[in-house]
């Protein structure tokens, strides 16, 4: 599903809309992902919104580093696992979608309902509206029902305390 995205920003010294552009998703088996925005580093303002990037597959998504910010949306399609975008050093191999990441998730289900599956099976419905933090904890993303679930997610890169 493509999405809209427009970005304010300074143009010859004044404020402007900078970009309005559709942004398609990247499908990978029953999940789709779509990245709205990223930030490598400390953000300034005012600026021209060219720090936005276009990200167009699924091996160019990157979690952020500690400090960076990475914000988009993900689909899931009825009775199906997301596939975690980009690299991941934590990776389960023997349960598919089971990964952590070294950041902290900031994360609202915007449509349908998504089952979050914790370290040790443990199972936790979320429906529209619903938000969850997921603190570098290992986990996986389910749709067990019969429609489409979307989550809005709010990644914050962090430093991963114990050296896991």
């Amino acid at each position: 599903m493509d999405q809209r995205r427009v970005v304010t920003g300074t143009q010859d010294g004044r404020e402007a809309i900078v970009r309005d552009e559709r942004v398609d998703g990247i499908r990978v088996h029953g999940s789709e992902t779509t990245v709205i925005f990223t930030a490598d580093g400390v953000l300034s303002v005012p600026n021209d919104g060219e720090g936005v990037p276009l990200v167009r597959s699924l091996q160019e998504v990157r979690f952020p580093a500690a400090g960076a910010l990475l914000v988009g949306t993900f689909r899931l399609a009825p009775n199906s696992t997301a596939v975690a975008p980009g690299p991941s050093a934590h990776d389960s191999e023997d349960r598919p979608g089971y990964h952590s990441t070294d950041s902290v998730d900031v994360d609202i289900v915007l449509e349908g309902e998504i089952v979050y599956e914790g370290e040790g099976g443990s199972l936790t419905t979320l429906r529209r509206g619903d938000w969850i933090i997921v603190n570098g904890t290992k986990h996986a993303w389910h749709n067990k029902s019969s429609a489409d679930a979307m989550v809005l997610s709010v990644v914050c890169g962090a430093r991963r305390l114990g050296g896991e």
